[in-house]
């Protein structure tokens, strides 16, 4: 009796770690013979509206092997090289994104066949961006500090607020409140020579919290820990036909100011490294240089 099987080192390959899917081909054969042995890796993407309609935009082979092997079990090792740039694994209701490891045995008129699928994935560092500035009215000062990564394997993600008042220091403006409001968007889009599409939707419940002396805050910084629902959340990936992204709204609204409403870009993967990072930038005003305005506006 003759068989193929594939076994893989890992069935979930994190780019920023390694760039190759390795492992070994187990081959019975029964009698001595000279077999001609390949093996690829190939990432497809497949979108379901308005018809199945899939599309390789990877594939790697390796270089055909010819082997002389006697009767019995034999393993075959094999590494194909990725690249950075492949986009991360989805299972969308717009579609999915997939990567498998073929292999192909000929021994003499004979052809085997063996197929594995394998996940991709992209940790990101624990970095955390600190924006700041003031109300329109100039009473406020805020300054946040907000991840750019998410892990779906976290339980919470966590937000950081300080709020300074500029107005003199009065009974009235003691007791003005600040109601805090954040939501975790997920945009999803979908081209195709039909049409085009792009969904929305909440990666988090909506989260409030209210501040009743928000100055407070600014010698004794509020942490927020925000869950996350695993369930409807995706992780941020783009292939040449489905993207999905993701974005932080957040609103501050104080008693006798003008909402604020910022925005701002999050980047949600799989694990992340311990190694934290803090990196400051000047405003939360302008995000334009972290959000594609064609998939998302911000408010």
């Amino acid at each position: 009796m003759t068989s193929l099987h594939i076994f893989l080192d890992r069935k979930s390959i994190d780019l920023s770690e390694k760039r190759a899917v390795s492992g070994y081909v187990e081959l019975l054969i029964p009698t001595a013979s000279y077999v001609h042995l390949s093996t690829r890796v190939t990432g497809q993407e497949l979108v379901y509206s308005p018809y199945d309609s899939a599309t390789c935009f990877f594939n790697q082979t390796s270089i055909p092997q010819t082997l002389q092997l006697e009767a019995g079990l034999h393993r075959i090792p094999f590494s194909l090289e990725l690249h950075r740039e492949l986009p991360c694994s989805l299972i969308h209701r717009f579609g999915s994104i997939g990567y498998s490891v073929g292999a192909v045995a000929l021994i003499g008129d004979l052809a085997i066949r063996a197929h594995i699928k394998f996940s991709v994935t992209k940790s990101q560092s624990k970095i955390s961006t600190i924006y700041w500035g003031t109300t329109p009215d100039r009473k406020w000062r805020y300054e946040l500090e907000v991840p750019k990564s998410i892990n779906l394997g976290d339980l919470s993600v966590r937000l950081t607020l300080r709020l300074k008042s500029l107005s003199p220091v009065t009974p009235k403006t003691e007791s003005n409140g600040c109601l805090l409001g954040c939501q975790l968007w997920e945009f999803a889009s979908v081209s195709d020579p039909e049409k085009a599409e792009t969904q929305h939707s909440q990666s988090m419940e909506p989260y409030t919290h209210l501040l009743t002396n928000p100055s407070n805050t600014w010698s004794n910084p509020l942490d927020l820990l925000l869950p996350i629902s695993k369930h409807h959340s995706h992780v941020d990936t783009k292939c040449e036909r489905i993207c999905i992204k993701h974005l932080f709204h957040l609103t501050l609204a104080f008693n006798e100011t003008a909402d604020v409403h910022l925005d701002f870009p999050a980047i949600v993967c799989g694990e992340i490294p311990v190694a934290e990072l803090c990196v400051r930038r000047d405003s939360a005003n302008d995000t334009n240089e972290y959000v594609d305005e064609k998939l998302i506006s911000s408010a």
